[in-house]
C-alpha cells in the first residue's frame, strides 16, 4: 500500500508591527483549519513583536539588506528552512492569506512537479511598472496620481455608496450584466437599433422636406374629405416627378395605396459604420458578415428590458426607481463631484482626467517595460507579448524544487543591485519560470488563491465567501484579502472578521 504523502504549510513575516500582527490575526483559524504542521520563518531580530507560535524557524538575514528585502530572501530560501522530516510537500502563504472552506490539504490535488502557482489578477503588461521603473510612464502615472490622490475621498465615497446600497447594487448589477448579455446574444439586432439611431438623430432623416412631403401627402391621401384627397393625389404627381430627377431617394408604394420615401444614403451608411446592408427590394436588413437576415423583432432598449424586472431607469440621473416610483438606486455622482473641485473631466471608462486646458492625462496601465528589462538584465527571451504570470501569494512545492527556488532568490538578489528593478519577487519569478522553461506549466484553479481586490468592482461578493467574477461562480478555498484588511465598511472584511473572531474565541 502506497503511503500518503504528508503536506505543510509556511509563512514568512519579518519585521514591521503590521505584518506580525496580521500574522497573528490569522494563525489560530490556520491551526483550527488544519492538524498539518504550520511553520512561521522569520529573522527574530528584526521583528518589531515578538511571533507567538509553536513552530518558529529563524533565519539571521544580512543587516545590509532592508526588511522587505529580507522577507524575499526568506520567501524565495524556503528549500533550506522548512523541515523536510515534517512533510513531503510545503505550501508557501502571505499573511493575508484565509482558509474559508476546508480541506484545505486538497490544495495537493493539483501540485505538478516541482511547483505550482496559481494566477495573478492581472498580466505581465499590467504588473510591469510595479517590478521596474519606466520614467516616462511613471511620469504621466505620478501626475494621474496627484490628481487622483485629491479627490480620493470622492473615490472612496463611491465605493461606500455602493456597500452601503451592496443589495440594490448588485440587482443593478445583474440586470445590467444580463441586458449586455442578451445585448451580446443579439448583437447584430443591437446594432441595428444603435444605427437607427445614430443615422435618424444625427441626419435629422425625419425632419428632411422630402420626407416630411410625403408624410403629407399620405395624410391628404387618407383624408375623408374629397378635395383633400384630391389634393393629395396631385402631391403625388409632382412627387413622382421629383423623385424620377432624385436619385438620393427611393419613391414606392407600400401596396396599400401609401407611400414611402426611402434616403438612400441610408444604404451607404448602415454599411460603412455598422456592417449591415439595407436589402433595398425586401426592405430589410442584413447582417455584412454572415449574410443573415436581422430580426427586428428582438429589438429592444436598456429602459425596456429594466421595466421586465419591475423597474424603471432614468440615464439622465443615472437612478432607478421602483413600480410605486420610489427611489431604488442612484448612481454615485463621481464625474460630477470630480469635475465640481478640480475642474477636470474624469472618464472612468479608460482612467483619465481631461485637465482645463485641454490635456488629458490617461493612467498607464500596461507596459512592455518588464518584458525588455529581463531580456536586458537576464538575457532571457519571453516570446508571449502579455503572458499570464503568476502570483507569489500561494505556491505549493516539494524537493524537486530546488534548482527552481535557488535560481528565484538568485535573480532576486542580483535585482536589488540594479538600479532599475523595484523591491518585488514577482518580476524574477517571471524570468524563472521563462528560463526553466515552465511558461505552459499547470497553475493553481483560482480557487486556491482568489485575490479579492477591493477596488475591482468586477468583483462581486455575494455572501458566505461566494464571489462572481464575469458572469463565473467561484466559492475559494482560500482567500487572498488583496487590499482594506480590516475595513469594517466591507462586507466581506466583515464575514472575515466574524470567522477569525469565532477561531480566536475558541
Amino acid at each position: 500500500m502506497k503511503k500518503a504523502k504528508k503536506i505543510g504549510f509556511v509563512f514568512v513575516a519579518v519585521g514591521a508591527k503590521l505584518h506580525i500582527d496580521t500574522l497573528h490575526d490569522v494563525l489560530p483559524l490556520w491551526r483550527s483549519s488544519t492538524s498539518s504542521p504550520i511553520l512561521v520563518v522569520t529573522d527574530r531580530k528584526r521583528n518589531e513583536l515578538p511571533i507567538n507560535h509553536n513552530r518558529v524557524v529563524d533565519i539571521d538575514i544580512d543587516d545590509s539588506f532592508s526588511h522587505h528585502e529580507a522577507a524575499i530572501l526568506l520567501k524565495t530560501g524556503l528549500y533550506d528552512y522548512v523541515d523536510w522530516s515534517l512533510a513531503d510537500y510545503w505550501v508557501y502563504l502571505d499573511t493575508d492569506i484565509l482558509p474559508v472552506r476546508l480541506p484545505v490539504e486538497d490544495i495537493a490535488d493539483h501540485f505538478v512537479a516541482p511547483i505550482t502557482f496559481a494566477p495573478d489578477h492581472c498580466t505581465m503588461q499590467e504588473f510591469a511598472l510595479s517590478a521596474v521603473h519606466e520614467e516616462s510612464s511613471e511620469e504621466t502615472n505620478r501626475r494621474f496620481a496627484e490628481i487622483k490622490a485629491s479627490v480620493k475621498d470622492i473615490f472612496e465615497d463611491q465605493r461606500k455608496h455602493q456597500l452601503k446600497h451592496e443589495a440594490a447594487y448588485l440587482k443593478v448589477i445583474d440586470i445590467t450584466k444580463a441586458y449586455k448579455r442578451e445585448a451580446a446574444h443579439n448583437e447584430p439586432s443591437d446594432r441595428l437599433r444603435k444605427a437607427r439611431d445614430s443615422y435618424f438623430e444625427e441626419k435629422k432623416y425625419h425632419k428632411t422636406k422630402p420626407i416630411l412631403r410625403v408624410k403629407k401627402m399620405n395624410s391628404l391621401l387618407q383624408s375623408n374629405s374629397l378635395i383633400d384627397r384630391i389634393r393629395g393625389k396631385i402631391n403625388r404627381f409632382f412627387l413622382k416627378k421629383y423623385f424620377r430627377n432624385n436619385s438620393q431617394y427611393l419613391f414606392e408604394t407600400d401596396g396599400n395605396g401609401l407611400w414611402t420615401a426611402t434616403d438612400l444614403k441610408y444604404k451607404k451608411f448602415f454599411f460603412t459604420n455598422y456592417n449591415i446592408i439595407w436589402d433595398q427590394k425586401n426592405n430589410s436588413f442584413r447582417d455584412k458578415a454572415t449574410d443573415l437576415h436581422i430580426d427586428d423583432s428582438r429589438l429592444i432598449t436598456f429602459s425596456d428590458y429594466v421595466k421586465g424586472h419591475n423597474l424603471s431607469y432614468d440615464p439622465k440621473s443615472e437612478s432607478w426607481h421602483n413600480k410605486d416610483g420610489s427611489l431604488f438606486w442612484k448612481s454615485y455622482p463621481l464625474v460630477e463631484n470630480i469635475y465640481q473641485r478640480t475642474g477636470c473631466i474624469y472618464n472612468p471608462e479608460n482612467q483619465s482626467f481631461k485637465l482645463a486646458e485641454g490635456t488629458i492625462i490617461q493612467y498607464v496601465k500596461k507596459s512592455t517595460a518588464l518584458k525588455k528589462t529581463i531580456e536586458t538584465d537576464f538575457k532571457i527571451i519571453i516570446n508571449i507579448e502579455d503572458w499570464q504570470h503568476w502570483n507569489g501569494g500561494v505556491f505549493i512545492f516539494d524537493k524537486s524544487a530546488k534548482s527552481f527556488l535557488y535560481d528565484w532568490k538568485q535573480r532576486c538578489l542580483a535585482a536589488f543591485t540594479f538600479p532599475n528593478w523595484k523591491t518585488r519577487d514577482q518580476g524574477t519569478l517571471i524570468a524563472t519560470v521563462w528560463d526553466h522553461q515552465l511558461q505552459d506549466h499547470p497553475t493553481l484553479p483560482q480557487e486556491w488563491n482568489f485575490i479579492a481586490d477591493y477596488y475591482k468592482e468586477e468583483i462581486l461578493y455575494k455572501g458566505n465567501f461566494e464571489f462572481e467574477v464575469f458572469d463565473k461562480r467561484i466559492t475559494p478555498s482560500l482567500l487572498h484579502i488583496y487590499h482594506h484588511w480590516g475595513d469594517d465598511d466591507w462586507q466581506l472584511w466583515r464575514d472575515c472578521k466574524e470567522v477569525l473572531n469565532v477561531t480566536e474565541a475558541k
